[in-house]
């Protein structure tokens, strides 16, 4: 595990996951059942959601020098980049 790597890995993915979560529990239940679709929806799940997975995962690769994960990670936002450009 790369130490020097741990402290930007915190910073870049435990802040706005504990912002997103917050948010989300000071939301009512209307705006909590809008989110929740949004989120399942096809159109975030190609677009965003798995470029935002694959640099996870090349990121958690890279920190903890896992290159099988790195690769997927990177396939992911290669794939995901390309087609969100097409459509």
């Amino acid at each position: 595990m790369d130490a020097d790597s741990l402290i930007p890995f915190i910073v870049i993915w435990g802040l706005p996951a504990f912002i997103v979560v917050r948010t989300y529990f000071k939301m009512n239940t209307d705006d909590k059942k809008s989110a929740i679709n949004d989120f399942r929806s096809c159109r975030f799940v190609l677009t965003i959601g798995f470029i935002v997975m694959g640099t996870f995962f090349a990121h958690l690769g890279s920190l903890f020098a896992i290159r099988i994960m790195e690769l997927i990670g990177i396939s992911f936002e290669c794939r995901m980049d390309v087609w969100t450009h097409l459509g």
